[in-house]
């Protein structure tokens, strides 16, 4: 082979994925370990290997089993300590995930439209995670993680959680009513956006904010209890909750997001407790519906006539 060509060859071979083993495509990491990539195997339960020629399993790639139909179950095994951006994302026949004593860091988007994700197991070796009732949480189970997208029916948040996380229930279009507990004082980014069949929502009183868009596209929701703990209500909180009809607002609150309750078409009533004395932009634009806001008569920077804020 000429001499010139011989480095670049294995340059090449270097950096292209190593061949297909039982269906798993892979690659090598820069420790030598091995990365999984794709998938090409049969479908139905689906066990990963903890080895590949002799070399540990320590990753799954970005999109690995994406749109992978068919796919049941996955056991993740103890070897894996990362699962990538999208990697299970829009595998719709996953009911079940299995995260073996090694993952360390899991990414809110894994499992993204998995609508059928009923439950995921975490092996209880595991030091980052944990789960109970097939509800991922972090080890010390004082912040709910990840609520699987396929589960029915209503919640009651764990007494001990104390925070519900960014993306926690994220797209969960079969939860119903969801309580949160006396526990719960921080209710994370985007905690239940697009959770399109919740219908009810109580809110301990210890919960201080909410964070932005957290309820934000939960189209059937008619029916939320702020607690007086609450200071404030993120951008975008409640925007496109198209079955409010009317919402009261404690006075312990004194800040409302932009674009807090946009695009609420459904909101007809608004009532403004004595503390609010920042409105953001755009707060109720779009609400095509809202006939009456009332601000408490205590309230020393805002002011109402007639059903009209002035």
């Amino acid at each position: 082979m000429n001499t010139f060509l011989r480095p670049l060859l294995l340059v090449l071979l270097l950096t292209l994925p190593l061949a297909t083993q039982a269906g798993f495509n892979y690659s090598t990491n820069d420790d030598g370990t091995i990365a999984i990539t794709g998938y090409t195997g049969p479908v139905g339960a689906v066990v990963m290997p903890s080895e590949i020629t002799g070399r540990p399993v320590t990753s799954i790639g970005d999109y690995a089993f994406q749109s992978r139909g068919g796919l049941t179950s996955v056991t993740i095994p103890d070897s894996v300590t990362r699962i990538g951006t999208y990697t299970f994302v829009a595998c719709v026949d996953l009911t079940r995930a299995t995260i073996g004593s090694g993952v360390t860091n899991v990414t809110q988007s894994a499992f993204g439209g998995c609508q059928s994700l009923a439950s995921i197991t975490v092996n209880p070796l595991n030091p980052a995670y944990t789960s109970q009732g097939g509800v991922v949480f972090n080890k010390t189970t004082d912040t709910l993680i990840y609520y699987p997208e396929g589960r029915r029916g209503g919640y009651l948040v764990p007494s001990n959680v104390t925070s519900i996380g960014d993306h926690a229930f994220y797209a969960c279009s079969g939860l119903t009513t969801v309580t949160i507990g006396n526990s719960v004082t921080n209710i994370g980014d985007l905690a239940f956006q697009y959770c399109t069949g919740l219908a009810s929502v109580t809110i301990g009183n210890s919960a201080t904010s909410i964070g932005n868009y957290t309820f934000a596209g939960c189209l059937d929701l008619v029916n939320v209890a702020f607690p007086n703990s609450v200071t404030s209500l993120g951008d975008g909180a409640f925007s496109g909750c198209i079955g409010l009809k009317s919402v009261t607002i404690p006075n312990s609150v004194t800040l409302i997001g932009d674009g807090a309750f946009s695009g609420c078409t459904g909101l007809r009533r608004v009532m403004l407790g004595d503390s609010v004395t920042g409105i953001g932009s755009l707060a109720f634009s779009g609400c095509t519906g809202l006939t009456n806001i009332t601000v408490d008569a205590l309230n020393p920077a805002l002011t109402s006539l007639d059903g009209v804020l002035l």
